[in-house]
């Protein structure tokens, strides 16, 4: 065969396609050349993509794919309007059994066709009923008041069908009469919805000393701690700036919730958290004490040989540290057993001692994974792990 004919049979090899602008991915749009590796995009009830699986193993991108698919089996939608939709995305994602939100604009049927501010909560029903999250939106907005900015902010709980609508009203009737308030909040069909720019997204968690937050959104989780107590978590902060936040930020505790492909992406978009300290020197300083191996990779960000370290299949208790800094990075309990040839892990052992960049070199754009400490090149992530995070 002529080089050319080569060429072209190589080609054919290749899968391209598109991976779409959306809260899971939050990127520029991309042609991937997959190689025959499986993907998919997974949509969730709202029509928003809820996953978007690049499998760098076949095997493991379809154990991804059956977990991914259990989730949104085990996972109910419903949404609501009433308010700004910063502050209802914030109250929602501060409920325990609620495992998203998104936010942005919904629209019902006429004569409610136009989009209103609103979120899409996807919740499990087993820990959270319909009876707690429709008390508690029409306790965190003016759901009595038919105030001039309601076409703008139109009160409403939006169903996914005819049971939930049924559910939704009876709710509705018995909080009325048991309250003796008469709410002008309406049980609507979801007809659509349209999802916030990427900035925009997580707002509480992102910026919760902003001043916005400071009146309008921190008041309302506090009511909704003391209402309910242990039913509220804390929504776990992204990055704060305030002095509370910066505390938060330099204690030891790791953060409890579970570090998601999306986390990882808004990171590599929008920055990461503070690490708890940090390491700077020169590259001469570098190489005057790394081994010359470990400077190439670490420091010149290239790549370790597969299957060259014997960390590979060791899966003793323990912690796996920097090799740069010496900080602890990954616990062993959070290794999984993968054929890649390099150590996998599905969590960090804090997501401030982990940073995350995007990396278009080769030819494809990946995430890398360093060290946030001293930006040591760890290798890079991606969203084919096992449940609950899906990182590997």
């Amino acid at each position: 065969l002529t080089d050319e004919e080569i060429r072209r049979e190589a080609e054919a090899l290749y899968v391209r396609f598109p991976v779409f602008r959306d809260a899971g991915f939050a990127a520029t749009f991309h042609d991937y050349r997959a190689a025959g590796t499986p993907h998919w995009v997974l949509v969730d009830r709202s029509g928003t993509v809820a996953d978007s699986i690049f499998g760098s193993e076949p095997n493991r991108a379809l154990l991804r794919l059956d977990y991914a698919l259990a989730e949104l089996e085990e996972q109910v939608a419903v949404g609501f309007g009433g308010g700004c939709h910063w502050c209802t995305e914030a109250v929602f994602q501060s409920l325990r059994g609620v495992d998203r939100v998104e936010q942005g604009w919904i629209r019902s049927a006429p004569p409610h066709e136009a989009e209103s501010e609103a979120v899409v909560v996807h919740f499990r029903p087993d820990e959270i009923g319909m009876d707690t999250l429709a008390e508690v939106h029409l306790l965190t907005h003016a759901s009595a008041s038919a105030h001039s900015m309601r076409e703008k902010y139109r009160s409403a709980i939006y169903t996914f069908g005819d049971d939930q609508r049924e559910a939704a009203r009876r709710t509705l009737d018995r909080l009325s009469e048991t309250n003796g308030e008469r709410y002008v909040t309406e049980v609507l069909p979801f007809a659509g919805f349209r999802l916030n720019q990427e900035d925009l997204l997580d707002y509480y968690r992102t910026r919760p000393d902003a001043p916005f937050c400071q009146t309008h959104i921190s008041p309302k989780l506090r009511a909704l701690r003391e209402r309910y107590g242990e039913r509220v978590r804390e929504p776990g902060v992204v990055r704060g700036r305030s002095a509370d936040s910066a505390q938060e930020q330099r204690s030891e505790e790791p953060t409890p919730d579970v570090l998601t492909w999306r986390d990882v992406v808004h990171f590599a978009n929008h920055g990461n958290p503070e690490p708890p300290r940090r390491v700077e020197k020169t590259d001469d300083e570098w190489r005057a004490i790394l081994p010359a191996e470990v400077f190439r990779v670490t420091r010149e960000r290239e790549t370790e040989r597969a299957h060259s370290s014997e960390l590979c299949g060791l899966f003793e208790p323990g912690r796996y540290a920097c090799v740069c800094c010496r900080t602890p990075l990954f616990d062993a309990s959070e290794k999984v057993a993968s054929t890649s040839g390099w150590p996998s892990f599905t969590q960090p052992i804090d997501r401030r001692r982990v940073a995350y960049r995007m990396d278009a070199s080769h030819g494809m754009a990946r995430i890398e994974a360093a060290c946030n400490v001293c930006d040591a090149h760890l290798g890079h992530v991606f969203p084919d792990g096992p449940a609950p995070s899906g990182l590997r």
